[in-house]
């Protein structure tokens, strides 16, 4: 098989093996996620944050709503749990446990990317779209998650997976760059990446 190659093409990264390749684009959280067949949504042991903000017209009983509470089994964090019965699914990425401090660990979010691609593989899911997991309600770095992203793409092949679009926050030209250094893999460590000033 040939080796693990990577270039940086106009639309998007390709990662993966010459003729195999997943094609990773980089999207502002504004724009569309092209109708990708998965969205990835950060999300607690408890599945908090992907409750609905807005009450039902008739709350269950309080007794019942009480004895639900106490009977949930809190997800075990790196977890992936899938909403939706056909594309597009939603995954809830499980990379934060609010009982501690901090939140969220990289081990979780490594575990929850991993988790990520082999349930869309399982669907044969051409498409998925993710934020940066664990920076919305934490401090990880764009460029280290596109690290972490890049290494599990390239050590969990899929057959069918062609497009990944990772969502951004809003980036200074210095921040996206370092986030397509990441994704252009092992010529540039981590730390490096890590260190280098956010400013121009």
């Amino acid at each position: 098989m040939a080796s693990p190659s990577l270039s940086l093409l106009a639309g998007g990264i390709i990662i993966g093996h010459s003729a195999e390749g997943v094609r990773v684009q980089l999207i502002a959280t504004s724009e569309s996620a092209h109708d990708a067949d998965a969205l990835i949504l950060e999300e607690d042991t408890h599945l908090i944050l992907s409750a609905p903000a807005i009450l039902p017209r008739k709350p269950e009983h309080p007794i019942r709503t009480m004895t639900a509470l106490i009977d949930a089994k809190p997800v075990r964090p790196g977890e992936v749990i899938v909403k939706g019965r056909s594309a597009p699914f939603r995954f809830l990425a499980v990379v934060h446990d609010i009982e501690r401090t901090p939140s969220w660990r990289p081990d979780w979010v490594r575990a929850a990317l991993n988790a990520v691609v082999q349930e869309a593989a399982v669907r044969e899911l051409r498409s998925i779209a993710l934020p940066v997991l664990a920076g919305k309600h934490g401090n990880m770095e764009p460029a280290v998650f596109a690290a972490m992203l890049r290494e599990t793409l390239l050590s969990r092949p899929t057959a069918r997976l062609g497009s990944v679009y990772l969502l951004l926050p809003p980036l200074d030209p210095v921040g996206r760059r370092r986030v397509e250094r990441a994704l252009n893999g092992p010529t540039h460590d981590q730390a490096e990446i890590a260190n280098e000033p956010s400013t121009p």
